[in-house]
């Protein structure tokens, strides 16, 4: 069982960012903030995308959330994410950028 730590932010409201807990434990994932639970869902049911590098895409019950936790590498161990690799934005630092303008300057 693990537990990641961060804030929770609605797609659809504009409502305040929500420090939440969020629980992976074996085919379940749990959700709650301070002493409130917000809820228990089959794994299955969750569908986790990353939205960047720190930060997470949650679909629960159809509605869509941004989740950025402290340690976005250990959730990204803990669950199956799902990487859009057909984007064609381009990442706002990229190696290859770097690596240009590196050999540029010198």
């Amino acid at each position: 069982m693990q537990t990641f730590k961060g804030t929770l932010q609605s797609m659809t409201s504009r409502d305040v960012p929500l420090l939440v807990s969020l629980q992976v434990d074996g085919d379940r994932i749990r959700m709650w903030s301070d002493r409130h639970r917000i809820g228990s869902w089959d794994k299955n049911a969750v569908k986790i995308r990353r939205d960047t590098i720190f930060r997470f895409c949650l679909e629960i019950d159809e509605e869509t959330y941004l989740f950025t936790p402290e340690d976005p590498a250990s959730l990204t161990n803990a669950v199956d994410v799902e990487i859009d690799l057909s984007s064609t934005e381009k990442p706002r630092f990229g190696l290859a950028d770097r690596i240009r303008q590196a050999a540029e300057t010198n």
